[in-house]
């Protein structure tokens, strides 16, 4: 199933790019201003699913970010499941973990907990709280009370402190100089700070694709074609702008820091340039439409792998340091020249919600089929039971390789059961292994709150089966936010204070890892204490 595996991930992938790019590309001129009204029309047609319309969250969007949220999620993970994780030696009759989180706009405050307990008590508890002025951390196995951090400059508060003299540190040039305004996320800071990136530069990357494209119109008996040819280039440059706009977003919020990281910008670029030689100099779709609705979505990738140029890291055999050696010729796996069909089609264009087609044709240059795959989405309701399913058939040379159902989901509006079937096929071994889940929505206030039971998920590869069990609880209507009570400002505490803290977290989580973590770890942390 080699060659499958290559062209469901790789062409797959690079066609799915395409197509997020055509349907949130708005065109306005004639006649691409008829396949958009077209476009629009189809979309506005869509129903939301069955569970979605019972939850109610829908008809009641942004509620969230005017009355705030709460929710906590039970994970129960039992004793036979326990051991095949090799958690025996922690939790020997299993153990219970749980994450929650609150949100309250109106005062500004925000938790998470997260933690573990077994048959014996509680193993650890976390919480983390935060306001506008400052980030509290409370973790009772390790330190009484809470320790915070205030908002500010967090370099000149910790030059300040104790802990410089304390860990004698004498150059703290190292030390990020960040500086944090607020620890309460305001949803128009975060669209403020998203408006600094470049989104202009995005908006004039699509006028461009517009601008360049050619459009053909065709009558094809009863049906109408909308020719569509872009020009490759144009299209890859929005999909760098989009990669630059969002890592740009996560390094000014802080989230992540990848802007001075030669190697992942480099992945980045060869991704992007191996979507781009997949696809020619130029991209050429098929829009069958039929009394003013889209049918068929179709199109051709004539790829050539054989010489594809990459970055390759050599390791140099005097000082063993990987040095970039560039233009380096890359042979693929499996070489292949050849044409990818794609074509996508609705069931029924009138309700686009009841399923679509997807097949994909490999051909090489002598016109030989190499393989086919096919994929049918289907949804079906029944009064108030909805169903849906995934089907996949795949043959390599006209043999099957891979052929039944990968997913199947039913949801009873009345019961609130919802069950889900996941099949995955193990192409050397043979075997299938199947992820089921038996679950029950409960208690449901549509567009405000529900619980969510779910009785049994397990994972079974045919040799062994791990299973859990789990709760959720969701509102967007938050509770009340309590204060940490005993809290210690990190950064202001006096030298002595400062040890007193040091000395009982190192005291607290000696004796913890005693009695919670495997017995390896803890003997490694004594030798190094020793």
């Amino acid at each position: 199933m080699g060659l499958a595996k290559k062209f469901l991930s790789k062409t797959a992938a690079a066609a799915m790019a395409l197509s997020m790019i055509f349907s949130s590309t708005a065109f306005a001129a004639e006649p691409l201003d008829e396949l958009n009204e077209i476009l629009a029309k189809q979309e506005q047609s869509e129903q939301t699913s069955l569970l979605q319309e019972t939850l109610g969250f829908s008809d009641d969007e942004g509620a969230g970010e005017e009355k705030g949220l709460q929710f906590k999620l039970n994970l129960g993970i039992p004793k036979e499941t326990a051991s095949i994780m090799e958690l025996e030696n922690v939790f020997e009759n299993g153990c219970d973990l749980y994450f929650g989180m609150q949100v309250d706009p109106t005062s500004e405050k925000w938790t998470l907990d997260a933690g573990a307990s077994s048959e014996e008590g509680s193993v650890l508890d976390i919480n983390l709280y935060g306001n506008a002025q400052k980030l509290a951390l409370t973790i009772p196995q390790f330190f009484t009370g809470a320790v915070s951090l205030y908002a500010g400059n967090i370099k000149e508060q910790f030059e300040k402190s104790a802990f410089p003299e304390i860990f004698e540190i004498e150059d703290t040039s190292s030390i990020p100089d960040i500086d944090i305004p607020t620890f309460y996320p305001h949803v128009e800071d975060m669209e403020n700070l998203n408006s600094q990136n470049n989104a202009d530069e995005i908006e004039e990357l699509l006028t461009k694709i517009i601008e360049n494209a050619k459009i053909e119109k065709v009558e094809d008996g009863d049906a109408v074609v909308y020719e569509l040819t872009c020009k490759t280039e144009d299209v890859m440059n929005v999909y760098r702008e989009i990669f630059d706009k969002n890592l740009s977003w996560l390094t000014k919020s802080g989230l992540l820091q990848l802007s001075d990281n030669p190697d992942f910008d480099g992945d980045l670029d060869q991704m992007i340039d191996e979507m781009q030689s997949m696809f020619g100099e130029e991209v050429e779709v098929s829009f069958v439409t039929k009394d003013e609705l889209l049918l068929q979505v179709k199109f051709d990738l004539d790829v050539d792998n054989s010489d594809f140029v990459v970055s390759q890291e050599t390791e140099s055999e005097a000082d063993g340091k990987s040095e970039a050696s560039s233009d380096t010729i890359i042979t693929a796996d499996e070489e292949f020249k050849g044409t990818v069909t794609y074509e996508f089609t609705f069931i029924d264009p009138e309700n686009p919600n009841e399923g679509f087609d997807f097949n994909l044709d490999v051909t090489d240059l002598n016109d030989q089929e190499m393989m086919t795959a096919q994929m049918a989405y289907r949804v079906t309701r029944e009064g108030n039971k909805e169903n849906t399913t995934i089907d996949m058939t795949i043959l390599e040379e006209g043999k099957p390789v891979y052929t039944g159902q990968m997913f199947s989901m039913t949801f009873d509006a009345d019961t609130g059961d919802l069950d889900v079937t996941i099949a995955v096929q193990d192409e050397n071994a043979g075997d299938t292994a199947e992820i089921m889940l038996d679950s029950t929505f409960s208690d449901i206030v549509s567009g405000e709150s529900f619980v969510w039971t779910v009785d049994e998920l397990s994972i079974d590869d045919g040799s062994e089966k791990v299973s859990f069990d789990a709760e959720l609880s969701f509102s967007n209507v938050c509770g009340e936010i309590t204060d940490p009570e005993d809290e210690r400002e990190v950064l202001a505490l006096s030298q002595e204070d400062a040890m007193t803290l040091i000395s009982e977290i190192f005291i607290k989580a000696q004796s913890w890892s005693s009695q919670f973590a495997p017995e390896e770890e803890t003997e490694l942390m004594e030798t190094e204490v020793q």
